[in-house]
């Protein structure tokens, strides 16, 4: 699917709001994270006249609004939340943030590198 910038900020701004507003919103949350990595729309958009960029999905979740999600401090809780809702989302989720084959993402090289979380039980950090 081919989206114009704006639409991908669109998309973008759903994202944002579902998981930061919560609510009713919250139950779109997963179809969202699909659309935004199917879409690529993660990776470049137009925000308020000015084109933003993003080399990789987990530079464009960690980064501050309004190049990225700025949930930095969120990831273990947004990947509890996917796994308790759809766990091939959570499971494309989590190839994009850290660069596993196949997934929607410019990480190459970087597998492993960041703590994995089951979506249930807590696991030990392994840094």
């Amino acid at each position: 699917m081919r989206l114009s910038l704006g639409d991908k900020q669109a998309l973008v701004q759903a994202l944002w709001t579902g998981w930061n507003d919560g609510g009713a919103v919250l139950e779109q949350f997963p179809k969202t994270v699909r659309a935004i990595l199917e879409t690529e729309a993660w990776r470049d958009r137009k925000v308020n006249g000015k084109e933003m960029h993003n080399d990789t999905f987990r530079e464009f979740i960690v980064s501050p609004p309004l190049k990225g999600c700025g949930w930095q401090n969120q990831i273990d809780a947004i990947e509890k939340l996917l796994g308790l809702k759809d766990l091939g989302v959570l499971k494309d989720w989590r190839e994009a943030m850290t660069g596993e084959q196949g997934a929607h993402h410019d990480n190459e090289g970087r597998a492993g590198q960041f703590q994995r979380v089951h979506p249930i039980s807590p696991q030990p950090r392994l840094s």
